[in-house]
């Protein structure tokens, strides 16, 4: 969706630019029609939540973010996004991965396995963490019955994803 209203503030921008270059007169009237235009576009874009791979970036990560937020917020519902719903959407994606099974378990392997290929794929020297210090502060929560607030402090601590509400 995001690229498709690029495209089209990309049109609205040529279109603005051909006027501005023919007819001031013109400019004032499309000009005005332009800034609304922009206004609605980034009202509509900023309704949708997205998923920003921190470093384990790659297609399957792009794909399960998809999926798990047409799961959650099936189309065609006007959806507001709030903060509290970033843990679970963070849990859906962890488990899809097979990083986290669906009674909280956290699968390092797996984590591991991610996060060394961003590694390979980033030559910049990154921080080596194997996961085991943020598995355990999962596990040391308060709710251990919350899978979704136990992946949120997973992934706050290996800053794997980051929702962008």
């Amino acid at each position: 969706m995001l690229k498709c209203i690029l495209c089209k503030f990309t049109i609205i921008f040529i279109i603005f630019t051909y006027y501005r270059k023919s007819n001031s007169y013109k400019l004032t009237l499309y000009g005005t029609y332009i800034s609304r235009i922009v206004i609605i576009l980034l009202l509509l874009t900023s309704a949708n939540a997205r998923i920003s791979v921190m470093y384990a970036h790659d297609k399957t990560s792009d794909i399960v973010a998809d999926q798990c937020l047409n799961e959650m917020y099936p189309k065609g519902k006007r959806v507001e996004f709030q903060e509290s719903d970033e843990a679970c959407i963070i849990f859906c994606v962890l488990k899809k991965l097979g990083i986290m099974n669906s009674n909280g378990g956290i699968n390092l392997e797996i984590y591991r396995k991610r996060v060394q290929v961003a590694h390979q794929l980033d030559q910049r020297k990154l921080m080596s963490d194997n996961g085991s210090s943020c598995a355990e502060n999962a596990d040391s929560i308060q709710h251990k019955q919350d899978v979704c607030k136990k992946a949120k402090v997973f992934n706050d601590c290996t800053h794997l994803y980051k929702i962008l509400l």
